[in-house]
């Protein structure tokens, strides 16, 4: 069994809320740390409810793994 160390893939401000509750040690590597903000918005990190039931993509209905997406948009 093995725990990831250094993150490459997260900006910051996501991997602090999994860093604060299950991985006290993960690093984030420099990398992630050079990411431009996310442009129109005030932050980078913001939580959206969504009140619609999410479809399944078509190709996917045969499979035991079924990606879904959100069509209200």
């Amino acid at each position: 069994m093995s725990q990831l160390q250094v993150q490459r893939r997260m900006r910051p401000e996501i991997s602090s809320l999994i860093r604060n509750t299950l991985y006290p040690r993960l690093e984030d590597h420099n990398i992630v740390k050079e990411y431009r903000s996310v442009r129109g918005m005030g932050k980078n990190v913001f939580f959206l409810c969504v009140e619609y039931l999410e479809r399944m993509l078509p190709a996917d209905t045969q499979g035991s793994l079924q990606s879904r997406f959100n069509g209200w948009r």
